[in-house]
Formats: structure tokens, C-alpha cells, sequence
């Protein structure tokens, strides 16, 4: 039985014809990628606005007609620690021109992913954002959040098959520790030794490096090949170190807030946070307007927090606080 081939004429139609439908299709797939980023990001920032929220109720302010937002230069670690996740902070479609962030303004995620508790003695390491030892176990991690005088904690306890309690955080009647991590103490991330007391080889590692090393310490400490790596010291020999874990970390924000927002009351419509690749949004700056026409990657569009919790999509001529009519969508 006779098969007649395809002529090159046939197959070059064959193929023009798949470039057409290709190319009728791929806008279409890319539309729906972009509305699907757009999503995401209009999602975080709805996110974001309860993790203000829950900032609000755990010190005591009321929502409704009162200031309740972080500063500007706080609002990121707000963020990570009320979600306990840097996700939101990360839209899928942002520029190269995404600035980095510092500990200060969020360390790289929560600052409990660089953590890590190692237990010589009986050879385990244990990192101290690991849910399976969030809870009672054989070596329990547990984690608090509070503020003094100094500004607002993340606290870790350490301690040996009980649970951690808020007593326990509280009265530091324990017998392994308690590790304070204050977020923002000048731009810089500071760790604690509050309470220790076990003589054991055992160590806090940041990083992979042992954080807390006194320099009354053996030259072991900081030999990774030596059995002392990191040791502690014996009892509450470093109880009150402080270690400044630096700024500059990997995490990146791609949202901006509204400088002075802090000032806004929740029932006002005002900016409040939005897709702007930074961390604050100055309002009086002469490179506002191009810093708006950059962060427009929405199909020309912005997403945008506002204090009563909406998130609506703005063009940047829209939301620029430099084309007059526009300021008091800034202004407290």
C-alpha cells in the first residue's frame, strides 16, 4: 500500500499554522501568570495588614480609629514575627533593583531559621525554627514574644523533656535556658543569654557558627575540630551576653510603607503599605515618581494597602504624592 509523504509546502503550513495558535496562546498564558502573581500579592499584603493587627491586640491598642501600626523602619519585623514566615514579604514578580534587607528591618527570614541548639553529650542538633521540637519532647524548643524597654523579642527556651510555658518564660525557673533575640536595637539584631545553666558541652550556633563565645574560652571553642566547639561554659558563666548578629541579611521585601503611617489611624484611608520594592515609601522625595513607574510590574498597575485593611490596584500617576490632589492620600 502506497503512502504519499507530506510535501515540504504541507509541512511549512503545518507548522505556521502551530506558530499562530502558539502565538494567540502564550499572551494568554502570561496574562494569566501575571494575574496570578497580582494575586499573590495582593494576598500578602491582606496578610500583612492581620499581622498589624495582632501586633495591635498583643499590646493592648484598640483597631478601630486608633494608631495601632508599626514605625516604618519596624513594620518588616512586625510582619515575620506575627507570621512567623518571610513569605510575605516576597512577591513572585519583583525587579532586580529589589533593595536587600538588614537585621534590623527583619533579619533573613525569622531569626530563628539561622539558629540552631547542639547538644554534645548526647549528639543531636536541633534547629530552633524545627516544628517537631516546638512542643514537649526530648530536647524542647519553645518561643515567646514580647518587648521592654528596648523594643520587641523573640524569646527561645531550651529545655529537657517538659514543656515550655509562659511561666517558664516568664520566672526563667528552668533548668536548661532562655535566649532573647531583640529584632531592632539601632538597626542591629541583638541575641541574649538571659538564663543558662547547664555544665554540659553544649552550644547555640548562628549561621553554623557558635554565637556565644566569651574571650576567657578555651582556644577549643572556636576550633571546629575540637570537642569544645562552641561550648558554653560551665553553669551561668555567660548569663547577660549580648552578640550582635550584625545587619545586612539575605532577606529581601518586595513592599514599601508609607513613611510617617504609624500616625494613621486604622479607620482612615490611607496608604499604608504597597508593591514598591523597599522598605519605606517617602512620600516628600523628588525620585518618588519614577520609584512609582518602576514598581508598577502589575500590567502598569500598583497594589495597595490601605489603613481600613483594603487592597485595591492603582495606575502610579494615581497614588503619586508629587502630582497635586494626590498628598492626602499620604498625609495623617
Amino acid at each position: 500500500m502506497n503512502r504519499r509523504a507530506f510535501t515540504l509546502v504541507e509541512l511549512l503550513v503545518v507548522i505556521v499554522i502551530l506558530g499562530l495558535l502558539l502565538a494567540l496562546l502564550v499572551p494568554a498564558v502570561q496574562h494569566a501568570w501575571a494575574l496570578a502573581r497580582m494575586t499573590i500579592c495582593r494576598g500578602n499584603l491582606h496578610h500583612i495588614y492581620q499581622t498589624f493587627a495582632v501586633s495591635s491586640a498583643d499590646s493592648s491598642r484598640r483597631v478601630g480609629g486608633t494608631t495601632f501600626f508599626p514605625t516604618p523602619e519596624a513594620w518588616v519585623g512586625t510582619a515575620i514575627r506575627y507570621s512567623e514566615t518571610s513569605n510575605i514579604l516576597s512577591c513572585p514578580e519583583f525587579s532586580a533593583e529589589v533593595v536587600q534587607g538588614t537585621a534590623g528591618q527583619g533579619t533573613a527570614g525569622n531569626p530563628l531559621s539561622r539558629l540552631a541548639y547542639v547538644h554534645r553529650v548526647r549528639n543531636f542538633q536541633v534547629p530552633f525554627d524545627d516544628p517537631a521540637h516546638q512542643g514537649f519532647g526530648h530536647m524542647n524548643l519553645g518561643t515567646w514574644t514580647g518587648s521592654d524597654a528596648r523594643g520587641e523579642y523573640i524569646e527561645i527556651g531550651l529545655n529537657d523533656n517538659s514543656p515550655i510555658t509562659e511561666n517558664y518564660i516568664n520566672t526563667y525557673e528552668s533548668h536548661d535556658g532562655i535566649i532573647r533575640v531583640y529584632l531592632d536595637v539601632g538597626g542591629e539584631t541583638i541575641a541574649k543569654l538571659i538564663k543558662y545553666s547547664c555544665g554540659e558541652y553544649n552550644c547555640v550556633l548562628f549561621d553554623g557558627k557558635p554565637l556565644f563565645v566569651g574571650p576567657d574560652d578555651p582556644a577549643g571553642v572556636t576550633d571546629p575540630a575540637s570537642k569544645m566547639y562552641g561550648w558554653m561554659g560551665p553553669g551561668t558563666s555567660k548569663n547577660g551576653m549580648e552578640v550582635d548578629l550584625g545587619a545586612g541579611g539575605t532577606a529581601t521585601c518586595s513592599y514599601g510603607m508609607a513613611k510617617g503611617a504609624e500616625q494613621f489611624g486604622a479607620a482612615h484611608h490611607k496608604i499604608l503599605v504597597m508593591d514598591y520594592d523597599k522598605y519605606i515609601a517617602d512620600p516628600t522625595i523628588s525620585e518618588m515618581h519614577d520609584l512609582l513607574q518602576t514598581a508598577a510590574r502589575h500590567s502598569g498597575q500598583i497594589n495597595v494597602l490601605f489603613t481600613d485593611g483594603s487592597v485595591l490596584s492603582f495606575g502610579p500617576t494615581e497614588i503619586d504624592p508629587l502630582i497635586p490632589g494626590h498628598a492626602y492620600l499620604w498625609a495623617p
